[in-house]
């Protein structure tokens, strides 16, 4: 009698085995999505996708470099983030201080002469500040949001913490990227030199961008604007001039305009900085495009047609892999709750997937899909999660997502009548 037992024991674990063997991933060749290497004469250089994040060309991506006036990208997210928050209104009119006055009148940066005594709406101040990269403006909008310089770059430094971006690849010290020179009282940064201003990394900067553009989508038309009408009240004359964008698009022919929107920066420290987001390309994709230092601060022109030189160079390569929400995922058919159970289920992807890749495969394999062994049943639309196992060197924007987990939706039930032996072992182990 046991002897008979030992045997019907043995006899169960052999059955579990092979009622339990995993069932071998199927691994395809790789898909690398390095980002290409730009060769050019920038200091740094990058290109992001708009929608993904994902980097997809880069020149010393981690360098910290002078960001000069593209820093008022990052004003402009907590100008929009204190309207957000109600602390601040689009109508509300902020005076101008003699110390702002002082700071708009130097023939050394660029600024629209304010009179001290005189109140100007939030958005005519934040218009100032992107469309012709006026100074003074920038100031005036920290001061109005944290008090002073002092405690707005605090906030600039804690805000650009929370987007996961490591410390040791930014640090600001005013609202507008200018030197602490320029700054007096309460404003200056103590402790601070003269000649520091606010620096940043590649990757930094264009996370920051691409948080404004993706947060606050209405700063992309704000930004779109041909000019600035910039208004003194009080009085029968305004400030009337180009944006960036147009004295930009002036450079180029019509069908060679390929930004959108553009946010330059210049500074002896910085060089020209020129930071775009494109029009969609002739791939059907946008990209945010950065280029640093690629020229001296005097001559922005060689820095604006090497960014627009980089994006229809990187457009044109690599190739990218998109399987929209609801497609039918070709070899998934076979979905195996047991070794000796297998089912046909058809599948679906539950989620767009969307990726760039240098190279020329676009199949994509994913890891075997778990399963509780202790039920048979499947209910039709369940989401099954795996991960795709052949992806290599991707990288993206510091808080982005990257690919990689693959959701999975069942197309109809599916139901087994489970034999003896498997009844008995699920009873054993559980």
């Amino acid at each position: 009698m046991l002897g008979l037992l030992c045997l019907f024991l043995v006899a169960s674990c052999v059955v579990g085995v092979f009622i339990n063997e995993k069932v071998p991933s199927r691994v395809l060749p790789v898909i690398s999505g390095k980002p290409a290497q730009l060769q050019n004469k920038a200091a740094a250089s990058l290109v992001a996708d708009f929608d993904s994040g994902q980097i997809i060309a880069e020149k010393n991506p981690n360098q910290n470099l002078a960001i000069a006036s593209t820093s008022k990208l990052l004003t402009a997210y907590l100008v929009y983030q204190a309207v957000q928050q109600k602390k601040l209104s689009w109508q509300q009119r902020i005076k101008v201080t003699p110390q702002i006055q002082a700071l708009s009148r130097n023939s050394e940066l660029m600024n629209i002469p304010l009179q001290a005594g005189q109140a100007y709406t939030v958005k005519e101040l934040l218009d100032a500040t992107l469309l012709i990269s006026s100074n003074a403006t920038g100031i005036l909008l920290g001061d109005a949001i944290s008090g002073n310089q002092r405690n707005f770059a605090d906030l600039m430094n804690r805000t650009t913490a929370s987007f996961g971006i490591p410390s040791s690849q930014y640090h600001f010290y005013n609202a507008v990227g200018i030197n602490n020179v320029y700054l007096s009282g309460q404003d200056k940064i103590p402790k601070a030199l003269d000649n520091d201003e606010n620096v940043a990394s590649a990757k930094a900067l264009t996370t920051i961008a691409n948080r404004l553009f993706k947060k606050y989508p209405k700063v992309i038309k704000e930004m779109q604007s041909p000019e600035l009408f910039f208004p003194f009240p009080a009085s029968d004359y305004a400030f009337c001039g180009d944006s960036v964008l147009t004295r930009f698009n002036k450079q180029f022919p019509q069908d060679a305009k390929v930004f959108s929107i553009v946010k330059s920066g210049a500074s002896e420290a910085a060089g020209s900085v020129l930071l775009a987001l494109t029009n969609k390309m002739p791939n059907g994709h946008r990209y945010i495009v950065l280029t640093m230092h690629a020229s001296d601060y005097t001559n922005l022109w060689p820095t604006w047609d090497l960014t627009a030189k980089t994006a229809a160079q990187v457009s044109r390569q690599g190739s990218y892999l998109s399987i929209p929400k609801n497609t039918q995922i070709s070899g998934a058919e076979n979905l195996y709750l047991q070794k000796t159970s297998p089912s046909r289920i058809a599948l679906q992807n539950a989620s767009s997937i969307n990726f760039w890749t240098s190279g020329k495969r676009k199949q994509v394999s994913a890891n075997h899909i778990a399963y509780d062994r202790r039920s048979a049943n499947i209910a039709k639309d369940s989401i099954l999660v795996t991960r795709i196992n052949n992806l290599r060197d991707f990288d993206y924007l510091y808080g982005q997502k990257p690919v990689g987990k693959l959701y999975l939706k069942t197309m109809r039930s599916a139901v087994w009548q489970l034999n003896p032996f498997v009844r008995y072992w699920r009873w054993l182990t559980h």
